[in-house]
């Protein structure tokens, strides 16, 4: 049968070699990988010859196993003789050794050596999905060894995740860039999480879900944003569970051009009480209406609306460092 991708990989990484087999074949991306696709009674050396020449891309899992491998390197070796896509999966934090070095210096490299699996497999996918279009480029492109696509890409992005973790969430995970190939936005997760969509204590994003978020749509506690939904609320529309700040605001306490609520403030107010006809909502709302407490609320929302495009070009920044850097 047909196929797209040859899986090369030491005996010892059948697992994660499958699970790379399985996620591909789960986007309809065919494999041939030689502990099921080899015919029994066929000569070995002759199918894997056929197969790889056969494959536009050659992924390889690359271990410290793989890297001591000869027969890994012989199948790298007739990859790089057919002038295939190569994509070194690297599972292990290994120097590649002489003879590979000299065979996959000018490749394209993925990391997957920090959990979760499941993340570094999405990459993989989209890498190889891209190579498999049908204006993609037919050669390899040089990038870093962290799994950074190359500048101006169709799926330009950066991700970092540090290592240390409280309650299973890193300290820092920002995931930023273009939308992945199949449509869905790039998430971060941790402490403080930065990406195009972000949930943490601290969330910056497009879409940001945290204690304090910032971003075009932002939910938690505090939240800035174009549309901000939270117990104290500050945006262009916001709504909140005590306290609101916007051009359009609904809370039990809302300030805003229009204003609805209990305790409301603005241009056009529709509420119970309303400014200054309530002794309650004059001490309520007292330390709100001074000029400088407006100052710095419309430097926040502004600096809210305009975080979804720093984001972006902190992304776009990163990834072409990378790039540089490697080459």
């Amino acid at each position: 049968m047909a196929h797209d991708v040859f899986i090369s990989h030491a005996h010892k990484d059948k697992q994660i070699a499958d699970a790379v087999c399985a996620a591909l074949e789960a986007q309809r991306i065919r494999c041939w990988i030689a502990s099921r696709d080899l015919t029994p009674g066929a000569e070995y050396a002759e199918a894997l010859v056929n197969a790889i020449a056969d494959a536009q891309i050659f992924v390889v899992v690359f271990s410290s196993d793989a890297n001591e491998s000869p027969q890994v390197k012989r199948e790298v070796e007739r990859a790089v003789s057919k002038g295939k896509v190569i994509l070194p999966f690297r599972i292990d934090e290994v120097i590649p050794s002489k003879a590979m070095e000299y065979c996959l210096s000018n490749t394209h490299w993925l990391d997957a050596m920090t959990p979760p699996l499941e993340t570094h497999l999405a990459r993989l996918v989209e890498t190889v999905a891209r190579f498999l279009h049908a204006d993609a480029p037919k050669t390899p492109l040089k990038s870093s060894a962290a799994g950074v696509l190359p500048a101006g890409s169709e799926t330009n992005s950066f991700e970092y995740r540090s290592k240390s973790t409280v309650f299973g969430l890193p300290w820092v995970h920002i995931a930023v860039g273009l939308p992945r190939w199949n449509g869905r936005r790039r998430s971060a997760r941790g402490v403080l999480a930065i990406g195009d969509s972000a949930q943490g204590v601290v969330a910056v994003g497009s879409r940001a879900m945290g204690v304090i978020a910032m971003g075009t749509f932002a939910t938690g506690i505090l939240p800035f944003g174009l549309f901000s939904f939270g117990v104290f609320s500050v945006g262009a529309f916001s709504l909140g569970l005590c306290v609101s700040y916007g051009v359009i605001s609904i809370a039990y306490g809302a300030i805003g051009a229009v204003a609805a609520g209990i305790h409301v403030r603005g241009c056009y107010s529709f509420g119970l009480y309303e400014w200054p006809g309530d002794v309650v909502a004059q001490q309520f709302f007292t330390p709100w209406v001074n000029p400088l407490f407006h100052s710095i609320m419309v430097v926040m929302l502004f600096g809210a609306y305009f975080s979804q495009s720093a984001v972006g070009a902190l992304g776009r920044f990163l990834s072409n460092y990378s790039v540089r850097r490697r080459l």
